[in-house]
């Protein structure tokens, strides 16, 4: 341990209580900042804390910590720290940032962050306040300077991501004649509209959930099964097979998955299937169905409030371009193409954002380990 440094339980650095009750019914509109769980989602006219202040989630969204420099009302879902014991509150803030709180949150439901634990952690701390300001001062510095290169690596990833929309905008730009889904597909159904029973083994069921908006794939890692008998029972229609395309018609309506292998699994009614003609290229429809054109038509067809629904009969009269099988084939392979430099693009701004999330949590640990200075 570094000299004027020493170990320390948390509650011996900040105390943290439970916030307070506040109904929405009761809530005035005023100057002063309702923080909950996922930070400030709301104003009163009255606060319980004077600033500066720091509060964390207590109770649904753990890990998140908050720092507030005015007047506050902390909600029940969080816990503030009541008592900084003389030390920086924001140096205070900083060192719980560090600390891997969801991993102290229990229940079954709910998480909940239960203080007592949190207030047992072994932290390292400078005793002198001047030690504190300097620590608090090198962070700050350090985060503003990620913060910026963060801004730019997520401003690269949406401009890979807007790239590839204006591309695909560009091909399937209407320039000649339409022809309607249901025309160019053996079948356009969607899956079993009853509960299926569940069984420990068997065939995968896959929600809307399971569909990756991202990668269009399907994600059969968090699905329940069905057994083979029900499996057999279904309809050909409602039985997925190679070359057939997916379709998310609730919610987050407008998803196309192309079904590239042998699959093994059923879907629910959440879930379109489109079954191409055998002169209509698959890949060319997904991607066909994924154009800001066909998004439009889905938009304006969608009812519904809580969740929107594209139904059957409007996603059969949706318009797509009518190419001849040829000129699907090629469009399709220059799609792709141009896809794979729009994902390597991705790829790379995320793994920036991860390797800036990583260099954070390292600042943050030698920050307070005690032993190096930084």
């Amino acid at each position: 341990m570094r000299d004027g440094w020493k170990s320390a339980r948390l509650g011996e650095v900040c105390t943290l209580q439970r916030g307070f009750d506040l109904p929405t019914q009761d809530r005035r509109p005023g100057g002063f900042p309702l923080i909950s769980s996922s930070g400030s989602i709301d104003s009163h006219d009255e606060a319980r804390v004077d600033g500066p202040g720091v509060v964390t989630g207590r109770s649904g969204s753990i890990g998140k910590v908050f720092y507030i420099e005015d007047d506050f009302w902390p909600l029940n879902t969080t816990l503030y720290v009541r008592n900084f014991h003389g030390f920086d509150p924001r140096f205070v803030y900083y060192l719980l940032c560090g600390l891997d709180l969801k991993s102290y949150a229990g229940g079954t439901g709910v998480p909940t962050l239960n203080r007592n634990d949190v207030h047992g952690e072994l932290v390292n701390v400078p005793t002198d306040i001047c030690e504190q300001q300097r620590i608090v001062a090198i962070l700050e510095e350090a985060f503003a300077g990620i913060a910026t290169v963060r801004a730019n690596a997520e401003k690269n990833l949406q401009n890979a991501r807007e790239l590839f929309e204006v591309y695909l905008a560009s091909v399937f730009a209407q320039t000649g004649a339409s022809t309607s889904l249901a025309e160019c597909s053996r079948t356009i159904s969607d899956g079993d509209h009853a509960p299926p029973p569940k069984s420990v083994t068997g065939i995968p069921f896959i929600t809307i959930s399971n569909v990756d908006k991202e990668s269009r794939r399907v994600d059969l890692r968090d699905t329940f099964m069905v057994s083979r008998e029900y499996f057999d029972s279904l309809k050909s229609h409602r039985k997925p097979r190679r070359g057939d395309v997916l379709y998310t018609v609730t919610g987050s309506f407008g998803i196309p998955v192309l079904v590239q292998d042998e699959p093994d699994f059923c879907f629910q009614r959440h879930i379109g299937l489109i079954r191409p003609q055998d002169h209509v290229d698959s890949q060319w429809l997904a991607y066909a169905l994924l154009s800001p054109q066909v998004r439009a038509q889905a938009e304006a067809g969608a009812t519904g409030t809580a969740q929107r629904t594209v139904s059957l009969s409007v996603l059969r009269e949706m318009r797509i371009p009518k190419v001849e099988p040829e000129e699907q084939r090629a469009t399709a392979a220059r799609i792709d193409a141009f896809e794979m430099h729009s994902l390597r693009l991705r790829s790379i701004a995320k793994a920036k954002l991860a390797a800036l999330d990583e260099l954070k949590k390292s600042l943050l640990h030698q920050a307070f380990s005690g032993k190096n200075a930084i």
